[in-house]
């Protein structure tokens, strides 16, 4: 049996300073990651030289990721949902402080490579071979919760 082709929605929550946390895609589907780099290359033509929006390198993976979160205003929480529309998402992640949004950024980009390590080791690691054989044994799966970086705790609960 081969892996799951198809990308469920599953959020993940990590844990931030203060006792705040994010909730984020456990990760991008096609369509979702098209969109990112949308956002950070809308000028590419075939062929040529990229030329990136550099302003929107890490607000973009954040806008792809980001579900919603603990942070609060003035004792009121700060309104951040997938519902909402990506211009009203946008002026709200531009209205943090710089070291939120920074410290935001750095948990998702750790869950993100925490993410594509593992399902590389996972790709790679069948039978101990570096490709596929003929007939794979099935891999071995680790259970149990994980630390995504030093910023972040990851805790997985599927989405509805």
């Amino acid at each position: 049996m081969g892996r799951d082709r198809i990308v469920e929605p599953e959020l993940i929550r990590l844990t931030i300073s203060d006792g705040d946390y994010i909730d984020v895609k456990k990760r991008l589907n096609h369509g979702e990651y098209d969109d990112h780099l949308a956002r950070i290359a809308p000028y590419q033509t075939p062929g040529e030289p990229i030329r990136m929006e550099t302003r929107q390198i890490r607000t973009s993976k954040v806008l792809a990721y980001l579900l919603g979160w603990s942070l609060t205003h003035k004792g009121k929480p700060i309104p951040m949902a997938p519902d909402m529309p990506e211009n009203a998402r946008l002026d709200v992640l531009n209205s943090l402080d710089r070291q939120t949004f920074t410290e935001i950024h750095q948990a998702i980009s750790a869950h993100e490579d925490k993410y594509d390590a593992e399902a590389e080791a996972a790709k790679n690691g069948q039978g101990g071979e570096n490709g596929s054989s003929a007939i794979s044994p099935s891999p071995v799966s680790a259970t149990g919760v994980t630390s995504g970086s030093a910023l972040s705790t990851e805790t997985s609960t599927p989405s509805s």
